[in-house]
């Protein structure tokens, strides 16, 4: 996985004491969440492992926790502090003036794939009831940080760009990616 490989070399020049993942991320829709939100990792999951049988898959899930006092840092940081900055780019919905992005914590999936596909979500979902959102960077950042030496901790807080189903686009992504 090319973030892992990423991630390894960089602990071997650097030893960083903690890495932070930020970009962007399909969200698991709800009521509560929409695009240009943010989330935070409180599990980075694995889904990609697993026994393949004739009609589906058995997973085999690597659960990774993030930093635990960044992240209690983050549930008690101010929403409206999350994006002081002026936004380089505008909200793809016309929306004006500033808007501040919801914050939601939870389990976040990550594969090697770009997942655009409703099902999929759904039977992740029904494993992690908490599953808030699917990415591909956190599980190989994890499992570099936790196979290296150093052993530095992960903090993921990405944007909401889409909702990983057949709708998917790139709309979003640069808005979500500032936020």
């Amino acid at each position: 996985d090319r973030a892992s490989t990423a991630v390894t070399k960089a602990i071997d020049i650097w030893n960083p004491s903690t890495l932070v993942l930020t970009g962007i991320m399909g969200g698991v829709e709800n009521s509560e969440r929409y695009l240009g939100d943010l989330i935070v990792a409180e599990q980075i999951v694995g889904y990609e492992l697993g026994k393949v049988k004739d009609s589906d898959v058995d997973r085999r899930f690597d659960v990774f926790r993030p930093d635990y006092s960044l992240l209690h840092k983050a549930h008690n940081f101010p929403a409206r502090k999350w994006a002081l900055q002026p936004n380089t780019f505008p909200r793809p919905d016309g929306s004006s003036g500033r808007v501040i992005p919801k914050v939601h914590f939870g389990v976040v999936g990550s594969g090697n794939k770009v997942i655009s596909d409703s099902k999929m979500v759904t039977e992740l979902r029904n494993a992690w009831s908490r599953l808030a959102g699917v990415e591909m960077e956190g599980l190989g950042t994890a499992l570099a940080a936790y196979e290296s030496d150093s052993v530095p901790s992960v903090f993921l807080v990405k944007g909401i760009c889409d909702w990983a189903d057949s709708a998917k686009n790139d709309e979003w992504q640069a808005y979500a990616a500032d936020i």
